[in-house]
């Protein structure tokens, strides 16, 4: 009976070792292949790899608030603005991502041909008054304005879509872990119960005949 335990104990930490393994691979990958910022995909990363080398000194309490601390280190990550990827998986979000992005791109145009004209007239000495030079510094400025607007915007829209994306992307890991983790257990009752079979015809044969 303890040989049993013993065998059936060994087998359960082989699945869950191989279900940990398998879920921390895919989990790299997944995020590897989602649309996130360079800093996201390497806090995500290591995170990841840091969860699950820590996991295996660790009992399910501590492991469940290395998942919970993962979360909140990559959703800090993903309040920066830098490099900042243009969304892919929601039509609604790219389209109004590339329609503020052209707009913004108009804005910046426009006030550089602003620019352009008034270094030509200085260079072909164009006479000016000083209501010109006032309106024209008024609508750079509008322009640029503008132009400073529509870009915030577009950052807001990436970041918008970035989240959506690393919702799906956790939600992804959580499920993905769950699912492994329950395959473990159901592989090693499967050899247990296969395992009972087995040897049952060995416990009659072993069984002390009464006189």
């Amino acid at each position: 009976m303890c040989l049993g335990i013993a065998i059936l104990v060994t087998i359960l930490n082989v699945h869950l070792d191989n279900a940990k393994q398998n879920v921390k691979t895919d989990a790299l990958q997944t995020i590897s292949r989602k649309t996130l910022s360079p800093d996201v995909k390497r806090t995500a990363s290591n995170q990841v790899r840091r969860v699950f080398r820590q996991k295996e000194q660790t009992n399910s309490k501590s492991g469940k608030k290395q998942m919970q601390e993962l979360r909140r280190n990559v959703k800090e990550a993903a309040t920066k603005t830098e490099r900042l990827p243009r969304p892919v998986e929601n039509e609604y979000l790219k389209k109004m991502y590339d329609g503020s992005h052209k707009l913004s791109q108009s804005s910046e145009q426009v006030a550089e041909r602003i620019n352009e004209l008034s270094r030509i007239r200085q260079t072909n000495d164009v006479k000016t008054t000083s209501s010109m030079v006032n309106a024209q510094h008024h609508i750079t400025s509008a322009v640029s304005e503008i132009s400073a607007g529509q870009a915030k915007i577009t950052q807001a829209i990436a970041l918008v879509a970035q989240t959506e994306e690393l919702k799906e992307t956790l939600r992804h890991i959580e499920h993905t872990k769950n699912t492994k983790i329950t395959e473990a257990f159901s592989k090693t009752y499967i050899f247990a119960a296969a395992f009972v079979l087995f040897c049952s015809p060995i416990a009659l044969w072993s069984e002390k005949k009464l006189r």
